[in-house]
Formats: C-alpha cells, sequence, structure tokens
C-alpha cells in the first residue's frame, strides 16, 4: 500500500521484497542520517494508530515525521517514510484491477476477529450514505469517513464499492495473500481453519475468500496470518 502521509507501508509484516536499486536507494538516504536511534512518543489518543509529533516540543519529534533510526514500534511506518524520501513507490501489482488489496491491514471480516470494532464501521452506510439518486452528497458522504477512500481515490472510483465505502481496508481481493492483527493465537487458528478448512466464521460482510490450488504440484497456495507466511505444502505421502 503506498499511502500519502505514510509512503509505502507494509501492511502485513511478513515479509518485504525490494528491488536491488531500492535498497541503493534507502542506503544512500540512510548513510546521511545521524546514528542516534529515536523512539516514538506513544500516543496520547489510544484510537490514533500512527502517531502525530505537530504538539510535540520536543525537537527529536519532528525527525519522526520524516525518516530516521527508530527503536520499538511502528517501525513499519518509519520504513515507509524512508521508502517515500528514496523516491522508492509500492508495486503496482499489490492491488488488482478494480484497485481491491492482495494484502490487507486487517483481519478476515468475521465478527468474533473485530477486535478494535472497526469491523463495524461495515455496516454505517446503510444508515449514513444518501441514496443514489443523490449522486453528488452520496459521493460527498462516501468521501469523508475516516477509514475511508478519500486518500485513495483510484481504489474507489472503479467500482465505487458500497459496502466498504466506511473501511477502505476491506476493499480486498477474494485472492488477498495477507490478514493482519491477529495477536491472539486461538484467533488466528480460527482464520486458518475458515480459510482451509471451511470453517464457521459470522461473516460482516460478503466478503469470501478463495484459496488458489495447483493439485499437479500437490500445493495450496493461500493467506498468510500476522507475520507468520508459509507455502503450505499439501502433497499426499506415500
Amino acid at each position: 500500500k503506498f499511502d500519502v502521509g505514510v509512503g509505502v507501508f507494509p501492511h502485513t509484516g511478513g515479509g518485504i521484497c525490494v528491488t536491488r536499486e531500492g535498497l541503493r536507494r534507502l542506503a544512500g538516504l540512510l548513510s546521511t542520517l545521524g546514528k542516534k536511534t529515536t523512539f516514538y512518543p506513544w500516543p496520547d489518543d489510544a484510537a490514533t494508530f500512527v502517531p502525530s509529533f505537530s504538539g510535540y516540543r520536543d525537537p527529536e519529534a519532528k525527525t519522526l515525521t520524516g525518516c530516521a533510526f527508530l527503536a520499538g514500534h511502528w517501525w513499519d511506518v518509519m520504513l515507509g517514510r524512508c521508502f517515500r524520501f528514496s523516491n522508492v513507490t509500492a508495486h503496482p501489482a499489490l492491488e488488482d484491477e478494480v484497485g481491491r488489496f492482495y494484502f490487507s491491514t486487517s483481519p478476515l471480516p468475521c465478527r468474533d476477529h473485530d477486535a478494535d470494532g472497526t469491523m463495524q464501521w461495515l455496516q454505517r452506510p446503510q444508515r449514513d450514505v444518501p441514496p443514489r439518486r443523490h449522486r453528488l452528497a452520496r459521493l460527498t458522504r462516501s468521501l469523508c469517513f475516516p477509514f475511508g477512500f478519500s486518500a485513495e481515490l483510484h481504489r474507489f472510483a472503479s467500482c465505487e464499492p458500497e459496502e466498504e465505502v466506511a473501511n477502505a481496508d476491506y476493499w480486498i481481493s477474494p485472492f488477498a495473500i495477507g490478514f493482519h492483527r491477529y495477536k491472539n493465537l486461538s484467533k488466528q487458528m480460527h482464520a486458518y481453519r475458515v480459510l482451509y478448512e471451511g470453517a464457521e466464521c459470522d461473516w460482516v460482510s460478503s466478503y469470501r475468500p478463495h484459496i488458489v490450488r495447483t493439485e499437479g504440484a500437490g500445493q495450496r497456495v493461500g493467506a498468510c496470518l500476522g507475520a507468520a507466511c508459509k507455502l503450505i505444502d499439501t502433497r499426499r505421502k506415500k
């Protein structure tokens, strides 16, 4: 994903593939920076996912809106900012032809996996978005949701998805490679069973994942959960 305020944000944490030229540009930038490690101050607002430092008086805080060596939480945000300042952008194939993510920043849309309450936003458009006959008001309202498509209009324009308009993170491909925010092992295992064993899920939306199967090779290529990504071999033992 490319975020205007962050840069190339590595969503699922399972690993980052960077070209040799991308690494050369990143190294060229990092070699010019001071080597003192800085720390993110934890945001005062617990609902703030990505910290903002405009109100901090500490001069070191200003470096955190750019690129600096960082210790602790939000290292992925800092890496994204350093990519941006290095003129390294995300590969366009991170999205399908209608703007759906292959790497999600959210868990499967199962009601039991809604740890932070953001899945409930998927049901807000039914109450908050004007009907289709009021198109201008409808589009205006659709682009005002805090986690909507306002920063990624190209993902919205192709299909104008209604169900995900309040939470653009859930406009994801049915062949998504990664899901995120699984801090609870039992939830992570349940997600695995939903994907690979057909376990029941109380779906919040109409989204349903699909697993690509290559029977000839005996492999099942599916989704990654949290930070652990694997190619699962299902070849029958002789």
